[in-house]
């Protein structure tokens, strides 16, 4: 009886391997052992062996073909031998796969006889060299349990330094040359679904990106930009923003909004240039604890995340943990690649899981955050760019920005958000983006107490922009420089009281964002200290000031001398001396006093005038926010 083993790999982001073809059955007619090497090259080619031993277990079935489909037409240099000599491999690239089909010239009969094939190939595709990281994934076999011995061995350059992490965990290190050589055995390889690792703990990408504005109105309009901003996986490096903005605030969320006024009837492109650094695991002083008001905020039902809905409470009633949620997701959802090809309208989370042969990352991300605020966890969004090789793998849309949609939920153990993408891990054919996340991955904005603003870049557009408005490429140097500027304004010499009034301005006038400043005020009188207040800044975004309104009540009679206000950010000081008269007539205090008032009431009333008029129009939504110039998040 002739019997024909076939080995099928598949190939989703890196390779996959199992048996097809009566599994059941093969296992009773053979015993086979697998023996691969991994050889990862400093070019990031692998050079991969295996070793397949077949021994008959009747004496009346033989194997007289092996066939090997690889998920992938990156299959090179293919060579075969077997215990007779050299065999001649037949490869053939069909429906995006390669067939690697060996015939046996002559026959192994005979009970607990033995073939063994050696088989080698190379391929670019379990390795990638992504500027300062290299991440590698290889296959293994998902019926392991029917093979009497397995082993997986993979060889790294020492060059690429040691791993960040390795799925699975369990393993054994040893060195080889120039290699680091990391053994699996068939018990650590249990459960698992192939094996991946990361070498390189951050990722630094150079950007510039555009946002064009127009204001078709009569009267000036505001505009309310999104940039890119610091996460607790990323740092973000601005060498340039022309022009400047005329303020940048931080939301709920921690976007960093940067404000821009447009003059009637023109239009303005907003450049921004830098970098930005990519943290392999979150960043320690982001740990925080949730108030009850933002545990509400995150986990309240919303335009796009439906949590209160019938369908998603349905469906998260049996899915209590984020990672039941992530699996769900990857297993019911279908990847719809047609609406790439579209303007794909967003269907928000019920939609997409009454219609889950639809999805693209915008269903995936919606449908997970609505069902883990459904099951009381906070859960968030990131849209941004995610880098990729394969557009299949990690689909992407080439015919605008690159934008991406993600998910993140918040680890109540850690104090952290945890970032996670069940599109590629659908995707991918199952690779894990839930217990290991990546280096590809950067967050343009937020969203968390509003499910579709700020808007992201890439959809600021007008009806003469053209082209793509966000540039990225893998950065060699990241380069943050601290620094900002303290000014005290606005604190003239006057008679005692009334009140003094002031601004303290803190301006950040480095390339990186500053946290928890420390901010010292001190008043002092005829050099004895009659006020210190201290203060922190949570966030200082590069191009922002923080304004402290500096207000003190002053008594006529008891007031008056030589003060000081002295103010004080880390090693940085600035002080003002003013005189506050004493006025010694009462009734003459009540004529200036009165005067003044008059004088104060007349310059407010008047402040408040001219703001009535110049004050710009804030359009709605903001200049460039409109919903129908968003460019939609496509992959």
């Amino acid at each position: 009886m002739n019997f024909r083993p076939l080995l099928l790999a598949f190939f989703a982001s890196f390779l996959f391997l199992f048996l097809q073809d009566r599994p059941c059955q093969a296992a009773k007619e053979f015993g086979t052992s697998y023996d691969i090497i991994y050889n990862v090259e400093t070019d990031g080619i692998t050079r991969t062996s295996q070793t397949i031993n077949l021994t008959n277990k009747l004496d009346h079935v033989f194997a007289t073909e092996y066939q090997v489909i690889i998920g992938s037409t990156s299959i090179e240099k293919v060579t075969a031998n077997d215990n007779y000599g050299e065999l001649e491999p037949k490869v053939e690239n069909k429906d995006n796969a390669t067939i690697i089909n060996l015939e046996f010239d002559k026959k192994m009969i005979g009970k607990d006889k033995t073939r063994t094939i050696h088989l080698t190939y190379q391929t670019p595709d379990f390795a990638t060299i992504k500027g300062k990281v290299l991440e590698v994934g290889f296959p293994i076999l998902t019926n392991s349990n029917d093979l009497e011995e397995y082993s997986v061995s993979i060889r790294i350059p020492d060059s690429f330094g040691q791993p960040t992490q390795f799925i699975p965990t369990t393993y054994q290190g040893s060195q080889l040359a120039n290699y680091q050589v990391f053994n699996f055995t068939k018990a650590d390889l249990e459960g698992s679904d192939g094996i991946t690792a990361t070498f390189g703990t951050s990722q630094i990408y150079n950007f510039v990106i555009r946002y064009h504005l127009q204001n078709k109105e009569e009267i000036k309009g505001r505009a309310e930009l999104a940039l890119p901003n610091d996460t607790n996986y990323q740092t973000v490096l601005y060498q340039e923003i022309k022009p400047k903005p005329l303020s940048v605030n931080v939301d709920a969320d921690g976007n960093w909004l940067a404000e821009y006024i447009v003059e009637p009837g023109q239009s303005q492109t907003i450049e921004a240039q830098g970098s930005i650094r990519l943290n392999y695991f979150p960043k320690e002083n982001f740990a925080k604890n949730l108030t009850s008001e933002q545990k509400r905020q995150y986990t309240k039902s919303d335009v796009y995340w439906e949590s209160s809905s019938q369908t998603v409470e349905q469906i998260a009633k049996d899915l209590q943990t984020p990672k039941e949620i992530y699996d769900y997701l990857i297993s019911n959802f279908i990847y719809d690649y047609g609406r790439l090809e579209t303007n794909p309208e967003r269907l928000g989370a019920a939609k997409a899981l009454q219609n889950p042969d639809n999805a693209i990352c915008m269903e995936f991300t919606d449908a997970f955050i609505a069902l883990a605020r459904s099951a009381g966890i906070p859960a968030r969004e990131h849209n941004g760019f995610a880098y990729t090789e394969n557009d299949r793998l990690r689909p992407l849309s080439l015919s605008q920005d690159v934008l991406h949609a993600w998910p993140e939920y918040y680890d109540e153990t850690a104090k952290q958000w945890i970032q996670i993408d069940p599109t590629w891990g659908n995707t991918t054919g199952g690779l894990n983006f839930f217990d290991k996340f990546d280096l590809d991955h950067i967050s343009f904005v937020t969203h968390g107490t509003e499910s579709s603003y700020p808007v992201t870049v890439g959809s600021y557009k007008t009806d003469d922009s053209q082209g793509k408005d966000v540039a990225i490429e893998f950065g060699d140097k990241f380069e943050p420089k601290e620094s900002y500027e303290l000014l005290i304004s606005n604190l003239p010499s006057g008679l005692a009281g009334l009140p003094v009034e002031g601004e303290i301005l803190i301006s950040n006038t480095g390339n990186v964002a500053l946290y928890d400043l420390p901010v010292v005020v001190n008043l002092s009188k005829n050099g004895q200290q009659q006020i210190e207040k201290d203060y922190s800044i949570a966030v200082l975004p590069p191009f922002a000031t923080y304004t402290f309104h500096y207000s003190q009540k002053t008594n006529w009679q008891t007031d008056g001398g030589s003060y000081q206000l002295n103010v004080s950010v880390l090693e940085a000081q600035q002080s003002q001396n003013f005189e506050l008269k004493t006025i010694i007539n009462p009734t003459y205090l009540v004529w200036i006093g009165g005067g003044a008032f008059g004088s104060l009431l007349w310059f407010i009333g008047f402040s408040i005038a001219i703001k009535k008029i110049s004050k710009p129009k804030t359009l709605i939504p903001p200049i460039g926010n409109d919903p129908s110039q968003q460019i939609p998040l496509n992959h």
